[in-house]
């Protein structure tokens, strides 16, 4: 139990992002701690997945999303095949950061040649100059990374919680990460017992398995939850259901599985019974 407790733990203090934090006083609103932060409500709300500021509660710790400062952009100038999520990620970045630094929405649509900030990368302290084009940093072994494993298509079925694009992630979360669609359908790779269920800032839902081996499968990045805390799940069982998160601002999926021990499993390798 003490080292369920230790593995939770890690799970729940997971931050991928530079954030501060609020303690939530008498008398605060969403709007007043928004205001004092320079932040929208909207943001607030989503950073601490809050869905109606009567949620609020004094002494609740709050997470608040950092904004960057404009001598930390650089001009990055758009290349044929560019997408605002993959401009985002190679500069490790949020895209909500990026959208809300350029003044775009979800909807934009960026051209080759068009130039927008980013975030300066720590390789480049000195800065090139405004009309210079930015060449972001291929060393990225602390955060998400493409993987040259073979794709979820040349598995058996239920090898992955999910079909999608298969990354590696390290760092805290340790196993890999993978793109769906939201809505889609999360699947248990092993049978097990659900012994944690929790929602988390910003990541949605935490779905925990532990197999008769002491096994631990964490699902994070549910929306929808259909099992309860105790249930016996089988292999391929509906877990529940894929949805957006705050961090990646896409529909993805982190899948981080330890032993007995607490030590972290290669995710290619781990047991699916």
């Amino acid at each position: 139990m003490k080292k369920l407790l230790i593995l939770i733990f890690l799970i729940l203090n997971i931050s991928l992002y530079a954030q501060d934090s609020y303690t939530v006083k008498s008398g605060d609103t969403i709007y007043s701690i928004a205001r004092s932060f320079g932040i929208s409500q909207e943001e607030l709300m989503k950073a601490n997945n809050m869905t109606s500021p009567s949620q609020l509660l004094a002494g609740m710790k709050l997470i608040i999303p950092t904004k960057e400062k404009s001598s930390d952009l650089i001009e990055y100038v758009v290349k044929p095949g560019d997408t605002l999520y993959g401009i985002a990620r190679k500069f490790k970045m949020a895209v909500s950061q990026l959208l809300e630094i350029n003044k775009l929405t979800k909807e934009s649509v960026i051209k080759p040649g068009q130039k927008i900030l980013v975030k300066k990368s720590s390789n480049n302290s000195s800065g090139p100059s405004s009309q210079q084009e930015v060449k972001p940093s291929n060393d990225d072994k602390s955060t998400n990374s493409p993987v040259n494993p073979p794709s979820t298509k040349k598995y058996p079925d239920n090898f992955w919680p999910l079909n999608g694009s298969v990354e590696k992630s390290s760092g805290r979360l340790n196993g890999v990460k993978i793109i769906g669609q939201r809505g889609q359908e999360v699947k248990a790779i092993s049978e097990g017992t659900i012994v944690w269920i929790a929602p988390h800032r910003g990541f949605g839902y935490v779905v925990l398995v532990e197999t008769s081996n002491h096994y631990r499968y964490s699902y994070i990045g549910l929306g929808v939850v259909n099992v309860s805390l105790g249930d016996m799940v089988k292999k391929g069982q509906v877990l529940g259901q894929l949805d957006v998160n705050y961090h990646d601002q896409a529909p993805a999926l982190y899948l981080v599985i330890t032993d007995s021990q607490v030590n972290v499993v290669d995710p290619w390798k781990a047991p699916r019974t």
